[in-house]
């Protein structure tokens, strides 16, 4: 999530901060973890940790089902 400062004149309104909804993070990278931590190149059935690494160094972790 990116925040941008925005800075107006006085006479036209306060200075706030504001989101850009525009900039969704990329996916850089994608890896699957079974429950005991082992990485797993090809996941099948079961459940799985998908962890996902964003631009801008943040890192979203998931539990699958499949």
């Amino acid at each position: 999530m990116k925040f941008y400062l925005q800075i107006t004149a006085p006479s036209s309104g306060n200075p706030g901060i504001f989101e850009d909804s525009t900039l969704a993070p990329i996916v850089l990278s994608v890896s699957w973890y079974d429950l005991q931590g082992r990485r797993v190149d090809n996941p099948g059935t079961g459940v799985y940790i998908q962890r996902e690494i964003l631009s801008g160094g943040s890192i979203r972790t998931t539990k699958i089902i499949r």
